[in-house]
This record gives C-alpha cells, structure tokens and sequence, in this order.
C-alpha cells in the first residue's frame, strides 16, 4: 500500500488465466488507479492540441519515436514493461514495438495525414493549420453534405 492506493502487480501469468471453456480471467482495473486526474479540462485540452501547429506536432512525435524506439533507454523499459504482461511471442513483441516507434516519425505520421485527410489535390496537413480554399470539384454522396 502506498499513499492510501492499492497497487497490484500484473504478469503473464496473473493477467490471462485460462478458466473452463475457454475463458479468461483479466482482473478488474479501476480507471482512477491507473491514470491521474487531467489538470486541465478536455475542451481546454482540445482547444490547446489545436493550436499546435502541424510541423511541430511531427517535431514532437519525432522526439517520442527517437525515445521510444528499441535501442533506445525509454525503449528498453517499454519493452520490459509491456513483456511483462504480453502474450506476445518476443519476436512478435519487438516488432510490434519496433512498428510503433517507426509510426511515430514525422514522415510516417505526415504521410498518413497527408493521404487520410486531403482532398481535392491538397495534402491533407495542410488543413490542420488554417482555412485552406479549395477549387476542387464536388463529390458524391454524403461527403458533398459535408464539403
């Protein structure tokens, strides 16, 4: 017990435990015990993300990849935090982990906005940071209703 909170600790073994008819056990986690409370409101929160700007948003998801990637000390404690609990087969497990890191490089993460939200020719980061006119031709159906 510390500081009035019950801490329990999770492993493999204690985390999926088969039981009769193929089910499994997962213990019971309260949100409150895990995460703190915000410090600030979600339209504040909201309002904040938003006023980030789209290049330093990559520049910060850059440092969290370089951070986080396998060889580096945040990924090293990642790795044995989250091989504590997996079911993942290690291989699979430093893919995964390896994956996610690659995700989070500003040109994965620009090209994936760039593709998903663009539309009518202009890359889709750019409207991430302010009214962009378009000349685009319409669309069909209910993304017209929404364009």
């Amino acid at each position: 017990m510390s500081g009035g909170a019950i801490v329990e600790a999770l492993d493999r073994e204690g985390l999926l435990c088969p039981l009769e008819g193929g089910l499994v056990r997962v213990p019971h986690l309260v949100r409150g015990r895990l995460v703190a409370p915000p410090a600030i409101g979600a339209d504040e929160a909201r309002a904040a993300l938003a006023a980030v700007p789209f290049e330093r948003a990559c520049a910060l998801l850059e440092d969290v990849a370089e951070a986080s990637a396998p060889e580096a000390p945040l990924g090293r404690r990642l790795r044995s935090l989250v091989s504590a609990t997996s079911d993942l087969a290690d291989v699979l497990l430093d893919a995964a982990l390896a994956t996610n890191a690659a995700m989070l490089r500003g040109a994965a993460v620009r090209e994936v906005v760039d593709r998903e939200l663009g539309v009518g020719g202009v890359a889709g980061s750019r409207f991430l940071d302010g009214w962009v006119e378009l000349d685009a031709a319409g669309f069909d159906g209910p993304t017209a209703e929404i364009l």
